[in-house]
């Protein structure tokens, strides 16, 4: 059981980012609108308080002159009548009076339709003494109005009743207006959210793939590592018997035999060249490449380099040239990377080059060195020479079908030079020749 419910959690895992983003876009835009309508409905709310509280200050005011004795009835009436007529607000006013046998008559109302005797509003606030507030449907305007009936005291009695009528109407459409922005709004909002958190479940689906192939390369890093470390050793043996087996075989094999033996030395070097190289670009990917800048004679690197190399370029009918090296030239670097580097540049220019010569030149300047590698080889180029140091990347053309190699040399190197704080650079005319520039800080003596 325990086991099931623990598969069924691992199995909910991966879906947990999906969820979350599917929750997000529901829930937010959701959110949204019930704060919209929620705000909506808290200002028409204030908004017809403040009509309530309009109707109210209304009523304050008239009381004072209702209540004057020296104003006659018609002076009232004319005055309450200009006060209508010079507000958009009031929809109806009317006063009662409380005639001698005690019942409440009509003396005054703005609404000509008006019933004579007093409704039941009117006659309880005369016998309770008290105002009375409402929302009511006016069909003369179609609308809610507030109606506010309240007893005028006159020596402490009551004498009379107003019953005053406040439209809604400004209100109203000061509400539709503002719904309707706030609508307009609101949607806008709700689609550029939803669209954004769209674009956030990608991302993140994105994110997740990444991680995955960040996984999956590592291993592939892991087992790259694995399998070219096992390879050497294979290789190493393969190549020590072989060339044990050429040697107690060289008095008693013909010369077939002999280029034979040479083809497979050549594979088993190449096989070598190809291990090497994937081991590096997987020790550099993954960080294990041990890279310590320090003081190096570059002359003895570069003088070492050209002694390796003379044979290759004599059998090619080639001349390896050195120029302007000093006895003792200190700069920041690595060795054993100076030496991979060198190797690989100038064993590409000897490569490349079918004819003439190949030379290493020093430029040595107030703070740097420059290693110039001149060859007068087949030339790369300008399109080949944007990708020139891209892994796997090599020159495609007639001239370079029969030249072997993995297309890791060049990255490798720029690599190597980029953790020696140094700089590498490519000039080449295409069919003319190439010119590979390394740029060394000089070590403070």
């Amino acid at each position: 059981m325990t086991k099931k419910i623990r598969q069924f959690i691992q199995s909910l895992v991966p879906k947990i980012p999906l969820t979350y983003s599917l929750v997000l876009i529901l829930l937010v835009p959701v959110l949204l609108v019930v704060n919209t309508l929620w705000n909506l409905r808290s200002y028409e709310r204030d908004m017809h308080f403040g009509v309530r509280e309009q109707t109210i200050e209304i009523k304050e005011a008239l009381v004072p002159l209702i209540s004057d004795a020296r104003v006659s009835d018609d002076q009232l009436h004319e005055y309450l009548q200009t006060i209508v007529d010079a507000s958009n607000n009031i929809q109806q006013l009317s006063l009662y009076s409380l005639s001698s046998d005690s019942v409440l008559e009509l003396a005054f109302s703005t609404d000509k339709t008006a019933n004579v005797e007093a409704g039941f509003t009117e006659n309880l606030a005369l016998s309770q003494d008290n105002e009375f507030f409402s929302q009511e449907y006016d069909s003369t305007v179609q609308n809610n109005v507030w109606k506010l009936v309240a007893p005028i005291l006159n020596n402490g009695e009551v004498t009379r009743v107003l019953s005053l009528s406040v439209n809604t109407l400004q209100v109203d459409a000061i509400v539709e207006r503002t719904a309707r922005d706030s609508m307009v709004i609101m949607l806008v909002s709700v689609t550029v959210i939803v669209l954004l958190l769209i674009n956030h479940a990608r991302a993140l689906e994105r994110s997740l793939l990444v991680d995955k192939l960040r996984e999956v390369d590592h291993m592939k890093d892991d087992f790259i590592s694995v399998a070219s470390h096992e390879l050497r050793t294979p290789i190493t043996a393969i190549k020590g018997y072989v060339s044990l087996l050429q040697k107690d075989l060289q008095s008693n094999i013909n010369e077939k035999q002999h280029k034979e033996f040479g083809i497979v030395m050549e594979s088993i070097y190449r096989l070598e060249t190809l291990v090497n190289d994937v081991l590096n670009v997987s020790r550099i990917e993954q960080g294990r490449l041990d890279v310590t800048v320090e003081p190096v004679n570059l002359s003895e690197i570069i003088t070492e380099t050209h002694q390796q190399l003379m044979a290759v370029a004599q059998e090619k009918r080639l001349d390896l040239v050195v120029n302007n090296i000093p006895e003792s030239l200190v700069v920041l670097g690595n060795a054993d990377r100076m030496r991979e580097v060198f190797t690989n540049i100038v064993g590409n220019a000897i490569k490349y080059t079918k004819q003439g010569s190949v030379t290493i030149s020093v430029a040595n300047e107030k703070s740097r060195v420059r290693v110039m590698i001149e060859d007068t080889g087949i030339g790369i180029a300008p399109e080949d020479r944007v990708r020139l140091f891209q892994k796997f990347s090599r020159i495609q053309n007639d001239e370079t079908v029969n030249i072997t190699g993995t297309g890791l040399g060049l990255w490798i190197t720029k690599q190597l030079v980029e953790k020696m704080d140094a700089s590498i650079y490519v000039d080449s005319l295409f069919e003319r020749g190439t010119t590979f520039t390394i740029v060394f800080k000089k070590a403070m003596q």
